[in-house]
């Protein structure tokens, strides 16, 4: 604890001395008046919270919160000096005014106090993060030159107003020497994420603390799940009975009972690696499309976290296409209100939005829900690449408030040769600081191991850099590959397709799947064939991102139905079914891709194993002027042309590393848009700068009485986060469609605007378009509110048969 400090180190008048005693506040000191956090409608001051409690209330849930990752001082700190600039008579008055509904204009912004305390007093090199996390805790983590220009030209001010004041709040505070993390050995990456994970804790002990005083019906809502523990007691009970009918099944059916046997030997692969486990780690879970993946990861998850006494299961999937249907598959497991599902097709950060929570209009397990993705503080969150990286990275209170709960889990990464390509360093540098610094185990599941630990990579590519070595969870993977082939590959790259070609040979198959890289190309290839097919209304089927979520999974459910029935059915679809959709065919076409799609693809191949021989897998080529192929696809094209022409076995799994290898190398962290001008290039040599300059801090970490360290890590965590991102913002545009209950929705949402819940809903009904798309839309019959979102105001746009009519010349009127 702090024995005595000084406030300004130019002033000799301005010193302030104060003693550590006791937490009896009352024989600390005897103050004027009391000081508050916060009031409440209609109530006298004595039910007010005091500014004592807030502070201390908050520094404690911030503590404990931290104390996963071992910076519970760091978090203390933090949380006593949050609201310092409270104690400022301004603000009081303020607070006094606001409850007798008197306009005023309080100056007092009351973090900056409290960072200015800490930039000054605090003789520790982490005296910045403390400042920065402090002055941020509502507006969001700052730019460097931005925080400190706040604390010199008002926090300083502030804190001289009240320097009187102060002693009792602050007299908890730790020893500086005792700030840093608990067996933290930092890097350059380390005090980035450090600072953003303290953060977090902060923000969401201040938040929690502050509704329950303030809207304690809400914080009672907040959701009491259960221990992990039983999570994994109901998941072995399902296992066992799903176990007990594949075995019945195979009796009846044969050519099911090798799959089963594989499925189970990776189900107790991941059993036993998860149960031998003894701490925190990387771990790599290779099984073909079809293996059980989903099941196995999850089963790996729940055993190693029960053993090593982790706090939450993280699900990580690469599409909001797909996440709906793995939530739904672990609540028919764990129970519909035992999984949290946080994906937005929204820029919350740009909609004005109404917290308010009506009981009326929800069931108390949707609100509770609701309320646990703002914190993801529950057992099992499924969420998605967007929502989980952009976390790692953000600048704004309500983004990284759920960070801290991310040490000390286990985070399954679905399909993990999906992450974002041009960010692959980047986010190789967030798995290996959360596997090494904060607690957390990652598992990359997937069907194609990408090559992320190349040290080879990094000697071609200097700015490459490499993921930590996985341990993997499952042995003799070469050997499931070949007990798991249901399919053969026949590849031609030099016979060009065109429309006519392809739909000939589609249409002579009474099963069959094709899939093409291009929403448009899918729009046309079905016209194609439902002008050659027989009872084309009936039998041929179109999919793709033109039709909103609810759209697609009722078509998807249509689909099984058919090839369950033995009915005739082709389907042209998008590379969504690639990943996550469980339907099986006898014969699927993909157009030329990267492997990692085309082995996908091939997953919808014979999947369940009920053919007397193998699938029949064709990878084919258009012609070069009828598919229009972005930057991205064309890199994958040429990856896979060049791995393929030197003969491999692309079913082997070793072999897959080789055009891992060949695809990073390619890359040049150029975004696949249509606007060339925009890259990352400028925001990812920004973070390396940032990064680079923490060098000079951390010479100076080891001998915390040094008075040499630097004070200035000048990283502008503000345009890291604003400018890193995942999805293009710019690019595309939601949309909110008519169909099924969409119209009401869209009624809705125009008459109260865009409530969370409604945007919940909504999401089931929207469709992302181009932006460039946006000005035909407008002039043809849709709307756009103040929150952004173009909503349909005509039927004739959506069509039953393909969804959105974005590519149709030749439909009805657009005008009503």
């Amino acid at each position: 604890m702090i024995g005595k400090s000084e406030l300004w180190d130019n002033s000799e008048t301005d010193w302030i001395f104060y003693t550590v005693i006791s937490y009896n506040w009352s024989s600390i000191l005897i103050m004027e008046s009391k000081k508050y956090a916060h009031t409440l409608d209609g109530a006298d001051k004595a039910n007010w919270q005091t500014l004592e409690e807030h502070l201390t209330e908050v520094a404690k849930l911030a503590a404990d919160f931290a104390k996963s990752f071992g910076c519970e001082n760091l978090a203390y700190a933090a949380g006593l000096l949050h609201d310092l600039g409270k104690a400022h008579d301004e603000f009081q008055t303020h607070l006094e005014n606001s409850l007798e509904n008197k306009s005023d204009r309080c100056r007092i912004n009351h973090s900056e106090a409290g960072a200015a305390f800490a930039f000054k007093n605090i003789e520790s090199p982490l005296k910045d993060l403390i400042a920065n996390i402090v002055i941020g805790h509502h507006t969001g983590l700052a730019d460097y030159d931005n925080y400190l220009d706040r604390i010199e030209k008002r926090g300083k001010n502030d804190l001289a107003v009240i320097k009187e004041q102060i002693a009792p709040y602050i007299q908890g505070l730790p020893d500086p020497a005792s700030l840093f993390p608990t067996g933290f050995q930092p890097t350059r990456e380390s005090y980035h994420f450090l600072v953003r994970f303290v953060f977090s804790a902060l923000v969401d002990a201040d938040w929690l603390d502050t509704e329950r005083f303030c809207s304690p019906k809400t914080y009672k809502l907040r959701p009491q799940l259960p221990p992990l523990t039983e999570y994994l007691e109901k998941f072995n009970a399902h296992m066992d009975a799903l176990s007990s009918k594949a075995q019945n099944d195979a009796n009846v059916n044969s050519s099911h009972a090798s799959l089963n046997q594989m499925r189970n030997q990776v189900l107790a692969d991941c059993r036993a690696k998860g149960r031998e486990s003894t701490g925190s780690g990387l771990y790599s879970l290779a099984v073909p499309t079809g293996g059980g993946k989903t099941l196995s990861s999850m089963a790996f998850a729940l055993e190693h976290a029960v053993k090593t006494g982790k706090d939450r299961v993280i699900y990580v999937i690469p599409y909001t296409s797909i996440i709906e249907q793995n939530a739904d598959v672990f609540r028919g497991i764990f129970g519909k209100d035992a999984v949290i599902e946080h994906h937005s097709n929204i820029n919350w950060e740009k909609i004005k939005k109404n917290n308010e929570l009506d009981s009326d209009e929800e069931s108390s397990g949707q609100i509770q829900m609701e309320l646990a993705t703002e914190n993801w503080d529950a057992p099992l969150i499924v969420t998605t690449n967007v929502q989980f990286f952009e976390s790692l990275f953000a600048c704004q209170t309500s983004r990284c408030r759920k960070l801290h709960n991310i040490a000390n889990s286990v985070v399954i990464l679905d399909e993990a040769q999906m992450l974002k390509p041009e960010l692959l360093s980047v986010c190789n540098s967030a798995l290996n600081e959360l596997t090494t610094r904060f607690n957390t185990t990652v598992v990359l599941c997937t069907a194609t191991q990408p090559a992320l630990d190349s040290e080879e990579l990094k000697k071609i590519k200097k700015d490459y850099l490499p993921l930590n070595k996985p341990i993997p969870i499952n042995p003799n993977q070469q050997q499931l590959y070949e007990k798991l082939r249901r399919a053969e590959y026949h590849i031609d790259l030099d016979t060009k397709e065109t429309w006519e070609s392809l739909s000939n040979k589609l249409t002579k198959e009474k099963q069959v799947l094709c899939i093409v890289n291009t929403r448009e190309d899918c729009y046309e290839l079905y016209n194609a064939v439902k002008a050659k097919a027989e009872n084309a209304s009936e039998t041929v089927f179109h999919l793709s991102a033109l039709m909103n979520p609810e759209h697609r999974s009722k078509r998807i459910a249509e689909i099984k139905e058919r090839l369950n029935s033995g009915d005739p059915v082709c389907v042209i679809s998008t590379q969504l079914v690639e990943a996550g959709v469980d339907i099986d065919f006898p014969v699927v076409y993909r157009a030329s891709a990267g492997l990692d799609s085309i082995l996908q693809s091939g997953g919808r191949c014979n999947r369940e194993g009920k053919l007397e021989g193998l699938g029949q897998v064709y990878v084919f080529k258009f012609e070069p002027d009828l598919s229009k192929d972005g930057n991205m696809l064309k890199n994958e094209k040429a990856s896979f042309i060049e791995f393929w022409y030197s003969k491999p076995d692309i079913q082997n799994p070793d072999e897959y590393r080789e055009y891992s290898e060949i695809f990073i190398n390619k890359l040049d962290s150029t975004r696949d848009i249509k606007n060339p001008q925009y890259s990352y290039k400028r925001t990812i040599k920004n973070l390396k700068k940032n990064i680079d300059v923490l060098d000079t801090l951390w010479k100076y970490c080891k001998d915390v009485s040094s008075k040499n360290w630097n004070t200035n890590p000048q990283i502008n965590y503000r345009t890291i986060g604003e400018n890193l991102h995942w999805i293009d913002e710019d690019f595309s545009v939601p949309v909110v469609t008519f169909y099924d209950k969409g119209k009401a929705l869209i009624n809705q949402l125009c008459e109260t605007g865009p409530e969370k819940i409604l945007m919940r809903k909504l999401q089931r009904y929207m469709v992302n378009i181009p932006r460039d798309k946006e000005g035909m839309l407008l002039k043809n019959g849709f709307q756009k509110l103040e929150c952004g979102i173009l909503v349909q105001t005509t039927p004739f746009l959506y069509s039953e048969e393909y969804g959105l009519k974005l590519f149709d010349s030749e439909s009805e009127p657009l005008i009503c």
